[in-house]
């Protein structure tokens, strides 16, 4: 299901809306489409969230500081095609400064998590596997 117009690459998972009640902006980068597009089918059940998929690391930037986007949350895998997770974080944070949505990365290495921890450009790290309600638990309530 699309509303309007989406950029190249961009996957847009629109919640239903519930009067009164606020979504939160999920945008969700990660290389395996598959892997993506379930995630954001069980965020999208889990509560009211709308979620933006990209696939790699220039579309996250692009999505992230693009005008009139405002992501609350940003879910990054770390290894993506033309530029990593990393990468985009840092440039993300450096572009939005105090502005910077929460920036979640997600990693099926735990060399990779270690590393994220270490550096903290993320706000959290997830090894992959994780339970759905690990992730749910570190979205804000708006």
């Amino acid at each position: 299901m699309w509303f309007g117009a989406k950029p190249p690459g961009h996957t847009h998972c629109p919640a239903v809306e519930v009067p009164g009640v606020q979504l939160v902006h999920v945008l969700l980068a990660d290389d395996d489409r598959d892997s993506a597009e379930t995630l954001a089918e069980l965020l999208l059940l889990a509560e009211s969230r709308q979620v933006t998929i990209v696939f790699d690391g220039v579309e996250l930037l692009a999505a992230a500081t693009g005008i009139g986007t405002h992501p609350d949350v940003i879910v990054t895998d770390i290894e993506m095609p033309r530029m990593d997770g990393f990468t985009a974080a840092k440039r993300i944070r450096s572009a939005l400064g105090a502005a910077t949505p929460l920036l979640i990365a997600v990693t099926g290495h735990m060399g990779l998590a270690k590393l994220a921890a270490l550096h903290k450009v993320f706000d959290h790290v997830l090894l992959k596997p994780f339970k759905i309600q690990d992730l749910v638990k570190l979205l804000p309530d708006l």
